[in-house]
């Protein structure tokens, strides 16, 4: 087990019903990763509780999963990272939500989580756990959810986009209520403008002078050379 970081997340006694009886065995389940993206989980059963840990070790080291991490551009220590996207999953009865944490967030998770997530070597992440809390789907449920994660790569590839386009932080500045409010006040002011536009040309091609008092036809035609001279301007 050298270079892998191993955590037992449940033990628990079965009974294998035979015809010659009940034989009680030992279940286990372990995750276990090389703290740098690399991961997987396996379930075994035996008599004894080191041979069950050992047998579903070697299940997990067979089967490794990657997840891709984002670093932070100025970590405080090597390690600082993070997933790159939200994600959801769902097994069974068990619900997983887990969102990418800012720098300094930590763990915000259950302790089976905490674990795995020690395993992959991720050090901020925000995870919340909904329904059964039974360890084997949540812990499937976990994986489930990092592996629907696609890198800014992946993405931009698919959709045609630069890198920073489908970047979290990007997507975050760009929905944030500062720089919302700011894009709806530019998108009324042109709409605003384009009405004004419209009005005055209409005054301009075909000026209602039948229709309207002296004063307002004058005060239309000030209007009018008014947004003459600032259009050329």
């Amino acid at each position: 087990r050298k270079g892998w970081t191993v955590h037992i997340i449940d033990v628990r006694r079965v009974i294998k019903v035979t015809k010659r009886g009940g034989v009680m065995r030992v279940s286990a389940l372990v995750v276990a990763g090389d703290g740098n993206g690399t991961a997987s989980y396996g379930k075994a059963r035996a008599e004894e509780m080191s041979d069950a840990v050992s047998k579903a070790f070697r299940k997990a080291k067979a089967n490794p999963f990657y997840v891709e991490r984002y670093f932070y551009p100025k970590p405080l220590f090597p390690g600082d990272n993070t997933i790159f996207f939200p994600a959801k999953a769902k097994v069974s009865a068990s619900k997983v939500e887990m969102w990418p944490g800012s720098q300094f967030t930590g763990l915000r998770c259950n302790k089976t989580v905490m674990q795995i997530m020690d395993c992959f070597g991720i050090s901020d992440i925000n995870v919340k756990t909904r329904g059964s809390r039974n360890k084997t789907n949540m812990v499937k449920a976990v994986f489930k959810g990092l592996s629907s994660i696609r890198t800014p790569w992946e993405i931009a590839a698919a959709r045609g986009l630069s890198y920073r386009e489908v970047t979290y932080a990007e997507r975050r500045a760009m929905n944030s209520p500062t720089q919302r409010n700011k894009r709806i006040r530019a998108m009324a002011d042109e709409r605003r403008a384009a009405e004004r536009r419209e009005v005055l040309t209409s005054l301009q091609s075909d000026p209602p002078t039948s229709q309207l008092p002296a004063a307002e036809v004058e005060g239309a035609a000030e209007v009018l050379s008014r947004w003459h001279k600032s259009e050329s301007e």
